[in-house]
């Protein structure tokens, strides 16, 4: 059951984006809060700057959407 809070994984890739679009249905259909994180390897530094770059780009399909982004 969706309550308050949804989290959604987000890689930037074609499933990634379906993942995406269904949070978004979900939180505006329940009205719960969405964070929206990606997680990346601790022993890459360019990986977090690849997570960045996703989460910019998850931003800009929810449009004004409102959500929190995280990477780890």
């Amino acid at each position: 059951m969706i309550r308050e809070h949804l989290l959604a994984g987000y890689v930037d890739d074609a499933g990634g984006r379906d993942a995406l679009a269904l949070a978004r249905s979900i939180a505006e259909v329940t009205g719960a809060r969405l964070t929206v994180a990606t997680v990346h390897s601790p022993e890459r530094a360019a990986s977090a700057v690849e997570a960045r770059a996703a989460l910019g780009h998850a931003a800009a399909l929810l449009e004004e959407f409102p959500a929190d982004l995280v990477s780890h």
